[in-house]
């Protein structure tokens, strides 16, 4: 994602960059003073979304999200349209601008003891940013309101900016008290894979099912950049708080979402659900993706007819790996 205004249109083969141009020369043409200016563009090319930057008067931003899937199809002076449209909207906001920064101030000084807080107990969270947005397109009353963005960990455990949303109810301070409640096992999490000196975690099993698609320190790597990787057909991998695992939904034999197994068509005498706890998962149900050292936690037999199936929980070891090289230990 990127955080610069577009300059000039040489070598502009993208069309959102062609239609930001545009955009921010009919604001421009617009402006007679010096606030409101466009400060900055976010762009995510991957999600063809963008988010247009008007710092309404000093210290106070607003973003727009233009709908850039309208580009190709819309009217061909559609990005003039939206630059005269957000240079009047952003005037308009302007003219409110004590009101907004007293507000603004407001909100900070809410959430800050939480912030502080946290920081005290050394988490890795810290207030990144307060824009103002349209509200109006998630049904509010007000035309604006405030968008808050932390610093944060990810599901690889490494730091990310993160819009903060408002669930009905709660104020501020209790969405971003949420945001700290989330990021405490994950900063735990991550301490304890320093320790190791290593990325994350995986389970063998997870592992046994890449090895049958590919190279595991390959598959590990290219998850490096993301958090979601497609291994086979309809076989997924994903990195989440750390730890890396997989599912397969659509066999009609054997099908998995992380280490809890759906064995189809296949039901066991309730007794030997019962002595199989702790015993390997292979002498319940053999199959190559399975090793002995894998254990049964839980067996349940589901038997509702036409539809019949076991549930199996299994406890897998768990190896730390470096994403950077691929290595498993």
């Amino acid at each position: 994602m990127t955080n610069s205004i577009v300059r000039d249109a040489s070598g502009l083969e993208n069309r959102t960059d062609r239609f930001l141009l545009r955009v921010q020369a009919a604001f421009t043409n617009m402006q007679r003073v010096a606030y409101p200016r466009i400060s900055g563009v976010r762009k995510d090319d991957f999600l063809d979304d963008i988010e247009i930057m008007v710092e309404v008067a000093p210290g106070l931003i607003m973003i727009e999200s233009p709908n850039v899937a309208r580009i190709d199809l819309s009217a061909a002076d559609y990005p003039e349209l939206v630059g005269e449209a957000l240079h009047i909207r952003a005037c308009r906001i302007a003219q409110q601008a004590d009101y907004w920064l007293a507000r603004k101030a407001a909100i900070l000084a809410e959430i800050e003891p939480v912030l502080a807080a946290a920081q005290q107990e050394g988490l890795p969270i810290r207030m990144q940013h307060i824009y103002l947005f349209d509200a109006r397109t998630i049904g509010h009353h007000a035309d604006c309101d405030f968008l808050l963005v932390v610093e944060t960990l990810d599901d690889r455990l490494r730091p990310v900016e993160r819009e903060v949303s408002i669930e009905p109810g709660e104020t501020f301070c209790d969405a971003i008290a949420r945001q700290v409640d989330a990021v405490r096992p994950c900063a735990q999490k991550r301490q304890a894979l320093r320790q190791h000196q290593a990325d994350g975690t995986v389970d063998r099993f997870t592992l046994n099912v890449i090895a049958k698609y590919g190279d595991v320190a390959q598959c590990l790597r290219a998850l490096r950049d993301k958090s979601e990787l497609v291994v086979g057909y309809a076989t997924y991998l994903f990195w989440e708080e750390g730890h890396v695992w997989s599912s397969r939904q659509d066999h009609p034999a054997f099908n998995w979402s992380g280490r809890t197994l759906t064995v189809q068509n296949q039901v066991l005498p309730e007794t030997v659900c019962a002595r199989a706890v702790g015993a390997s998962v292979t002498k319940v149900y053999p199959h190559k993706l399975l090793s002995d050292d894998m254990l049964v936690k839980e067996i349940v037999n589901c038997n509702h007819d036409p539809f019949k199936f076991l549930l199996i929980d299994i406890d897998a070891p768990v190896l730390h790996f470096d994403s950077r090289s691929g290595r498993v230990w």
